[in-house]
C-alpha cells in the first residue's frame, strides 16, 4: 500500500501571524470589502502582509470568506476574518477555515474577552467546537490529537477595543489569557478622553501611548487602523505593532483618482 500523504499543514514551514506579533515584529494590511481572490494575491503581491477579511461590514457570505482565505495561503498573505459580534459560533467557524487570526469587535467586558478565547481554543485553553472535516483540520487528514495544540498555537485572537467602556476595562482585560493583540479604535479613544472626532488631539495621543505601554507590560500587541503613512509612522514609532491600513476600496480609489488628476489634459 502507498504511503498516505503528508498531512503537515502548509503553512508549517512558515511563522505564524502569531508568532509574528509575539516577536515583537510590525505587520501591515488593508481591511477588504471587495470579495476578489485576485485582489488577494496584488496585496502579497505588493508586499502587505496580511487582509483582513471583514465579514462585520463587507458582504460576504461563509463562501466567499474561505475562498479568500484560500488565496491567501496560496500566496503566504496572512488572514483575519473579523467577526461581526462576541459570537463564538461565528468565531470558531471563522477559524475552521484556516484563517490565521480572528478579530473580535466590541469588546467591553471580561466576559466578552473570555468568551472569545473560549471559542477560539481549544481544550485545556478553550471550548471550541470540534470538527475535524474542516479545512483547517486538513479534512480530517491531519494527525489527531496533534492538531488540537497545533490550532491552539496557530490562531491569534485580536479582540477590538471601540467603545469607552471597553476603553475603561483595558487594565482588566489585559489579563485575560490567551489574547494576542488589542486593536484599537481611535474615534472611540478620543471620545473616552472627551475631545470626541479629534484622533489627532494630544490627549488622545497619550492615551494610545499609554494603552500601548500598558499592553507591552502584560505581553499583548496592539492594532491601530489608519489611512496615511504619516500617521502609521507616529504608531510604529510608539510601538503598535499591528498596522490595518486603509481599506481596499479606500485605496483603489485614491489611486484611480490621483491617476485622473495626472491625465487633467483629458
Amino acid at each position: 500500500m502507498e504511503k498516505a500523504a503528508d498531512t503537515n499543514h502548509p503553512s508549517d514551514s512558515r511563522p505564524t501571524l502569531r508568532d509574528r506579533l509575539r516577536e515583537g515584529e510590525t505587520v501591515v494590511g488593508p481591511f477588504l470589502s471587495i470579495p476578489s481572490p485576485d485582489l488577494v494575491e496584488i496585496l502579497k503581491i505588493a508586499g502587505m502582509d496580511f487582509c483582513v477579511i471583514d465579514t462585520e461590514h463587507g458582504m460576504y457570505g461563509e463562501e466567499t470568506s474561505i475562498n479568500l482565505v484560500r488565496a491567501a495561503d496560496a500566496k503566504g498573505l496572512h488572514s483575519v476574518i473579523r467577526v461581526p459580534e462576541v459570537n463564538s459560533p461565528l468565531i470558531t467557524k471563522a477559524l475552521d477555515t484556516g484563517a490565521d487570526a480572528v478579530m473580535v469587535p466590541q469588546i467591553v467586558s471580561i466576559q466578552d474577552a473570555e468568551q472569545a478565547v473560549a471559542a477560539a481554543r481549544f481544550y485545556p485553553e478553550g471550548t471550541r467546537g470540534v470538527m475535524p472535516h474542516t479545512r483547517n483540520a486538513q479534512y480530517s487528514s491531519h494527525e489527531w490529537p496533534d492538531y488540537y495544540e497545533y490550532s491552539n498555537k496557530k490562531a491569534a485572537i485580536i479582540l477590538q477595543i471601540e467603545g469607552s467602556d471597553g476603553v475603561r476595562a483595558l487594565p482588566e482585560l489585559v489579563e485575560v489569557q490567551g489574547v494576542d493583540c488589542f486593536f484599537l479604535g481611535v474615534m472611540d479613544l478620543s471620545q473616552s478622553v472627551g475631545v470626541p472626532g479629534e484622533p489627532n488631539h494630544p490627549l488622545v495621543i497619550e492615551k494610545i501611548s499609554e494603552t500601548v505601554d500598558l499592553c507591552k507590560k502584560n505581553s499583548r500587541s496592539v492594532g491601530i487602523y489608519t489611512f496615511t503613512p504619516e500617521s502609521a509612522r507616529r504608531w510604529v514609532d510608539m510601538g503598535i505593532q499591528f498596522i490595518g491600513y486603509d481599506t481596499d476600496a479606500g485605496s483603489i480609489l485614491n489611486a484611480f483618482r490621483n491617476i485622473r488628476k495626472e491625465l487633467d489634459f483629458i
